[in-house]
């Protein structure tokens, strides 16, 4: 037998198509290491083999020619750790024991070695070679095994394993395959990894596709790698311009009614024109602009006096008035307090049916509080005191009737003194002002801390039943009981006709009973169907919490649901718009945009308190098309002073508002001036409205003595006619004594005969 060697370094010298060395030589540098024997050492640990031949494991005495072992080594394909693992069933030096390779490898004997003469074999051909038996090389070793063809399905070396179970093919590679999609489209292989066959393609890592308006919206590529390329792809969808809100919605650069998504969005009615012309129209987007369709109608005619359109009560001509309000339907005027048939029809001043509705002075019509004040008209043929104002009321508590200082009611109390401005309790859930403080219900601070019924929070299952309350002066729907669980499977919660978790789904309806449960946000297919998430059937309906829906006021609170389209959650809103108003009611309170207009409380027309017209500023205040007086709702309203025209205390008046117009209302009729010595005479007032004040006032003239006119010097050519008045001055004389001053006066051809001759003494 050939001299053993020890030691696990040995010279690596390379042949024509496989070198093994598993030894060293005494003659080999002990510094090189060998690959082989470092395999082969791995692969058995436990056996010493190594430590007693070394080299000569594989090889014969000179590591250039191998043994039975290292031949059959040599003839095998793959990997070393694998050729050597393909030889361990082969007996290979065909000792007397008929052990396998791995048996003798296992009792630390050497697989290549018996007592008899050791076939040897060339390293560069594995060909027998010194070999000092007769038989030949083929009857020295059982045929080689066929290699293992590794993608035919058959054990080809007969060693119980195929294709990929075989450690023949390890690294083989079966063809090439293809993963991912968009950018995360990449290639790889089949590849042989004993026992298996691996795909080792690796999809890349996507990235995000969207929002709308971004590069990765239009370069052509499915950067998120869900399938879908730019427009294709939800993520890049263009949101919905909303009209009425003032924001460019999406993202365009244009908001609203310049948008033409927004053409012909109806803002809201309007109206138009006065009269017989009303009409009614809409504020239209008509891209860009807001157009009102709203066109009045064609005015007719209105009058002449007795004419029928100057009684149907309709304003005809569209001019804001109607009938003898219009100044086309007007008959000759007559004036009502002057004595004199102005207008020639008999009738004078207030017998006039003219002037029926007159208004003079003032008077008192023997009423209280604010019925007491009239004013003097004509009615009924005759001059009538009539009230200023009907009888108003007084309160409720709170009101401002009962703290302007006027007995409004008429029935002679005033504010705190009348039991109509008692104050009155707040009913918390009624609806009604019930206090008259202008707060109802849960928005007066009375009812702070009020518990009042049942009422449903919108949320689901158990979650859904709650009790209203008054806190901070909002109503507010007070969940009974929080949301519990439903599940696991075989919990009492799964059988229990309950929707424990408030999530919409009871019981075997509620994913959280099934089993296996698909856990519908962790990114893993927890029930191996293939399905992820929301893309699993299991999930649709799951809801992960709050979320924003983008829209305004109540609406805008979502839940993050589910919805079976496979794409991930999307924000379901949790409540539908409500309303807003009217006037008092509590959701003009409460603090939310019930009605999702972006418009909250006070700020929503909605809950704009009704208007009524201010009499006195110009302005259509109601939208009726009258404006002040000609609105009937001003009749009757008194405004400030004013001049009648008349002289005198007739001079002042008081604007009011009569028959659809505004007249000017004298204070206080005309009275007396004088005798002389009267208070009237020296109080600087013209009572009797002549236009003469005091002394200038004949009516308070002092008594003159009769004088006899003796004498009268007046110019020559004095003509007078009858009926008319000239004055001159001239020296009176009277009982032959001349009076000590010039005195006026007056000719008048009724008074007396004038000659105008030019005697110089003259009687009259």
């Amino acid at each position: 037998m050939n001299t053993f060697f020890s030691g696990r370094r040995c010279l690596v010298s390379t042949g024509l198509s496989i070198v093994v060395l598993l030894g060293a030589l005494v003659s080999v540098p002990a510094n090189a290491d060998d690959p082989y024997l470092a395999t082969w050492t791995s692969l058995y640990p436990a056996s010493t083999t190594d430590n007693v031949a070394g080299c000569q494991t594989c090889h014969a005495a000179s590591t250039q020619n191998l043994n039975p072992y290292g031949r059959d080594f040599c003839l095998q394909g793959g990997s070393v750790a694998a050729r050597i693992q393909a030889v361990e069933d082969q007996d290979s030096d065909a000792d007397p024991t008929g052990s396998d390779n791995l048996t003798e490898i296992n009792a630390n004997a050497q697989p290549g070695w018996t007592t008899a003469a050791v076939p040897t074999y060339s390293r560069g051909n594995c060909q027998p070679t010194g070999n000092t038996e007769t038989a030949p090389f083929s009857g020295l070793l059982d045929p080689a095994p066929a290699p293992e063809i590794c993608d035919n399905g058959i054990d080809d070396n007969d060693n119980g394993l195929v294709d990929c179970e075989d450690p023949q093919c390890d690294g083989f590679v079966d063809g090439a395959t293809s993963c991912g999609v968009g950018a995360c489209a990449s290639t790889g292989n089949l590849v042989c990894s004993t026992p298996d066959q691996i795909d080792n393609c690796t999809p890349g890592t996507p990235q995000a596709e969207g929002p709308f308006n971004d590069a990765s919206c239009s370069d052509g590529i499915d950067n998120n790698c869900d399938g879908l390329t730019d427009a294709d792809d939800p993520d890049c969808a263009e949101p919905p311009e909303i009209c009425d809100n003032g924001i460019d919605d999406n993202l365009t650069g244009l908001t609203d009614c310049e948008d033409p998504q927004c053409d012909n969005f109806v803002y809201g009615p309007t109206s138009c024109g006065v009269g017989a012309c009303v009409a009614e129209g809409q504020d239209v987007c008509q891209t860009p602009d807001i157009v009102d369709t709203c066109q009045p109608g064609i005015p007719g005619g209105e009058g002449p006096f007795g004419d029928a359109t100057c009684g149907d009560g309709i304003d005809n001509d569209c001019d804001g008035l109607t009938d003898a309000a219009d100044p086309d339907c007007e008959a000759p005027p007559e004036v009502c307090d002057n004595g004199i048939d102005d207008n020639g029809n008999g009738l004078v001043d207030c017998a006039d049916p003219q002037c029926d509705g007159f208004v003079g002075g003032a008077c008192a019509t023997g009423q209280r509080g604010i019925c007491a004040a009239g004013t003097f008209v004509c009615g009924g043929r005759g001059q009538v005191c009539e009230q200023n104002q009907p009888a108003g009321t007084e309160g409720p508590f709170g009101d401002q009737t009962c703290f302007d200082v006027l007995d409004n009611d008429c029935d002679g109390l005033t504010d705190a003194d009348d039991p109509d401005c008692d104050p009155v309790p707040e009913i918390c859930d009624d609806g009604i002002d019930n206090s008259g403080n202008g707060l109802v219900d849960c928005a007066d601070p009375a009812c702070d801390g009020f518990v009042g019924g049942a009422c449903d929070t919108g949320n689901l299952g158990i979650c859904a039943a709650g009790t209203t309350a008054c806190r901070e002066l909002q109503q507010f729907c007070d969940q009974n009981e929080p949301a519990g669980t439903e599940g696991p499977f075989d919990s009492p919660t799964c059988d229990d006709g309950l929707d424990n978790d408030c999530d919409g789904l009871a019981d075997a309806d509620d994913p959280d009973c099934d089993v296996p449960a698909e856990i519908c946000d962790n990114g893993t297919d927890d029930n191996a169907n293939g399905l992820i998430d929301c893309e699993d059937p299991q999930c649709d309906g799951v809801t992960f919490g709050a979320c924003d829906t983008g829209n305004p006021g109540i609406c805008s609170a979502g839940t993050l649901t589910c919805d079976g389209s496979a794409i991930g959650p999307v924000c379901t809103q949790d409540q539908a718009a409500g309303t807003e108003g009217p006037f008092g009611d509590a959701s003009c309170g409460d603090g939310l945009d019930n009605d999702c207009d972006g418009l909250t409380d006070a700020a929503d027309p909605d809950c704009a308190e009704p208007v009524v017209e201010i009499c006195d500023n110009g302005v259509d205040d109601t939208g009726n098309g009258l404006v002040d007086c000609a609105d009937p709702e001003c009749d009757g309203f008194v405004d400030g002073a004013c001049d009648t025209g008349e002289p005198g205390i007739c001079a002042a008046g008081t604007f009011v508002c009569e028959n659809l117009g505004q007249v000017c209302s004298q204070n206080q009729p005309a009275g007396t001036e004088g005798p002389f010595g009267s208070p009237t005479c020296e109080d600087g007032l013209d009572n009797d409205c002549d236009g003469l004040t005091d002394a200038a006032d004949p009516d308070c003239a002092a008594p003159v003595a009769d004088v006899f006119l003796s004498r009268l010097q007046v110019p020559k050519k004095l003509n007078v006619r009858a009926g008319t008045v000239t004055s001159r001055k001239a020296t009176v004389r009277g009982d032959g004594t001349q009076l000590t001053q010039d005195a006026t006066v007056v000719l008048t051809g009724a008074g007396c005969l004038l000659y105008t001759s030019d005697a110089a003494d003259e009687r009259g």
